[in-house]
């Protein structure tokens, strides 16, 4: 009986593991019950051979024979912990199974209501559930500790560390106490959540991203999205500045370089810290007559391309004409009407129909999402999760412990995404209000010299080239006029610029600097600096510059080949020289 246990467990393993495999957009309801059944099936199996071990008189002589003793006892642990496990994975493959079926009837788009449950209905549900695998999880987690690998077979050694590895990178105490019911609120289960979405057009560069000349209020309702509606951002500046108590202060390079009638709301997003952002915008928004936002939500034009290449190109009518917007051309094809009247191809007013192009393909394009099968859908999800991983969507959420969720997986957008890791950021920003910022060719090197007294000094080169072509075009390739920031390691002085740092009394630690470059120019600014000596330093990626071709070097070492910085960058400083 203990062989046959044996065996069909190996078995059951087996199709879970080729599960666990699979690509979530392919499993269907009938792989969810196949799963239970074989979890079932082990369940069973992992008993009998529990009971086959665990015969009194065996446990009062085996563990103190020497050799066989500890090895059963690590064995018997090994099964206890099994069960743990499985019982957790029983409970979450039924959870897992009503919420598809649910997800399946209800999907994630409604205007109206429905009359069944939404798969966050059910998901809040079972939260108790949720908490009794935590447990199971937990007690599996505390048998590990007791258990020495050296004492078991090679196999079942193996699938320790492999749970010993999930562990590490899965705090699952703090996803089903703290995140998941965060999440739950967040996406409308206590009441309707409305969130501003704010589309940055990366050819006016700020510090936070591009311009958001375009912007969208969009309400979940228990985990649906119920309405959206896309606007021009002067509409609700036009608004903010009819209600405004009283003018707000500039920031200080707005107020130099381009000075408007006070701080207007949609500069509120000039801060490379998102927080502060959208803490500055949300504070603003309040003096609207607008309805009410729970957060905020910045999005390149990346990520539209992205969901581009989920769901196919698309036919939408822009100005009177058919285009086939793809992941390729959808910026051209934004920008398209307003480049037409302003090279004199079209007659009449250029007004806003740019903007009216990014909302008629932003509402084709949620439509399409919302007639999308669930596996497209996930595939859709994923290429958020990517774009926020790479600060190409950044997450302002007024709930602090969401807020608190979006920080630990660092999509919120912060300066510093991690407090305990040296880091540095180099932030642009266009003082030019034309669309020419696509043109900035950016690379930076960083010469760090050895350690010594504690300390490293660095020398940060950074070359800026304008490859605009100039006269005639000079909306989209004209003068560009650079602010760059440096937040430099906490810790870190400056010892010499090759330009005077900007008198902004908001300056970071390295300074803010000045660069104007007329198309075809290149500038170049060098800061020399110190920093306290580290094993490791993170470059922060800022979101909507273009690429930047950043090498990382130390004095008397090879100089690597610049690599270019699509995300943020974690440097090991004491492998530099091998």
């Amino acid at each position: 009986m203990a062989w046959h246990a044996y065996r069909s467990a190996r078995a059951e393993i087996a199709v879970l593991q080729s599960l666990a495999h699979r690509d979530p957009s392919t499993i269907r309801e009938s792989d969810l019950a196949g799963a239970i059944g074989e979890l079932d099936g082990l369940h069973t199996d992992l008993g009998t051979l529990n009971d086959t071990v665990s015969v009194p008189i065996l446990n009062r002589l085996i563990p103190v024979v020497p050799w066989v003793g500890p090895r059963y006892v690590a064995t018997r642990r090994a099964l206890l912990m099994a069960g743990d496990l499985v019982s957790a994975g029983q409970t979450g493959a039924r959870v897992g199974e009503q919420v598809f079926a649910a997800f399946t009837t209800t999907g994630a788009m409604s205007h109206t209501p429905p009359t069944g449950q939404t798969w966050l209905d059910v998901l809040q549900a079972h939260t108790a559930d949720i908490r009794s695998m935590v447990n199971n999880y937990d007690q599996a987690r505390a048998v590990r500790t007791t258990i020495d690998d050296r004492l078991l077979p090679a196999s079942l050694a193996h699938q320790l560390g492999t749970f010993d590895r999930l562990s590490a990178r899965v705090n699952v105490d703090r996803l089903a106490n703290q995140d998941l019911p965060a999440v739950i609120g967040a996406l409308g289960e206590r009441g309707p959540q409305r969130y501003m979405f704010l589309f940055q057009n990366w050819g006016e560069l700020r510090p936070a991203g591009g311009f958001p000349g375009t912007v969208a209020l969009v309400t979940i309702d228990r985990g649906q999205i119920r309405d959206y509606q896309f606007f021009d951002v002067h509409d609700l500046s036009d608004d903010y500045v009819r209600l405004r108590p009283a003018k707000l202060p500039e920031p200080w390079p707005i107020q130099q370089y381009f000075p408007q009638d006070g701080f207007l709301i949609q500069d509120a997003t000039w801060y490379a810290d998102f927080p502060k952002s959208g803490q500055q915008f949300m504070a603003m928004y309040t003096a609207t007559d607008w309805p009410s936002i729970n957060g905020m939500v910045a999005v390149e034009p990346s990520l539209v391309s992205d969901l581009l290449r989920v769901t196919g190109p698309m036919t939408v009518n822009i100005d009177g004409e058919d285009r086939l917007i793809t992941a390729d051309n959808v910026y051209d094809e934004i920008e398209r009407p307003r480049k037409l009247r302003i090279e004199g191809i079209i007659s009449g007013p250029e007004n806003n129909l740019h903007k009216e192009a990014l909302g008629t393909i932003g509402k084709a394009l949620v439509d399409r999402l919302k007639a999308s099968p669930r596996g497209e859908l996930i595939s859709a999800g994923k290429s958020v999760m990517a774009a926020a991983d790479r600060r190409d969507v950044q997450i302002y959420v007024a709930d602090s412990k969401v807020e608190a969720m979006l920080d630990q997986r660092r999509w919120s957008g912060r300066l510093v995404p991690d407090s305990g890791v040296p880091t540095l950021a180099i932030t642009y920003g266009n003082l030019v209000t034309d669309k020419s910022s696509t043109n900035l060719q950016p690379t930076t090197t960083l010469t760090l010299s050895p350690p010594s007294g504690g300390r490293i000094q660095a020398t940060l080169d950074l070359h800026l080239t304008n490859t605009g072509t100039g006269p005639g075009t000079d909306f989209y390739e004209g003068f560009q006029d650079w602010w760059i920031q440096l937040d430099l390691p906490n810790g870190s002085q400056v010892i010499t610029s090759s330009s005077p740092p900007e008198p902004d009394p908001e300056s970071p630690n390295g300074g803010s600097y000045r660069l104007p470059l007329a198309p075809g120019q290149s500038g170049t600014i060098t800061v020399v600096f110190s920093m306290p000596a580290s094993n490791a330093l993170l470059i922060r990626r800022q979101p909507g510059v273009a690429t930047v071709q950043m090498t990382v070097a130390q004095t008397g070492c090879q100089v690597p080949s610049p690599s270019p910085l699509a995300t943020d960058r974690s440097v090991d400083l004491g492998t530099l020289c091998r």
